[in-house]
């Protein structure tokens, strides 16, 4: 299911970012999507790290499924 939220998009199209939990994240390779790393959502939350792009997106299908799921009950 493909779910759209105000507040919810994915971060430079799923680019894998890295750093710490408490640190600014950084995006792996300014030139590619690909690649190992987290995704992040708009509404700040991040992934764990995923080795290829598909991974995040899903990721981010499964996110924004979870937040629709609270917000509509």
């Amino acid at each position: 299911m493909k779910t759209r939220l105000a507040g919810h998009g994915l971060t430079a199209e799923g680019a894998a970012y890295e750093g710490r939990q408490h640190s600014l994240p950084r995006r792996v390779d300014w030139g590619s999507l690909g690649g190992p790393g987290f995704a992040l959502c708009a509404c700040g939350a991040r992934s764990e790290s995923f080795p290829n792009l598909a991974a995040r997106k899903a990721w981010h299908r499964s996110h924004t499924d979870a937040v629709a799921a609270t917000v509509s009950t």
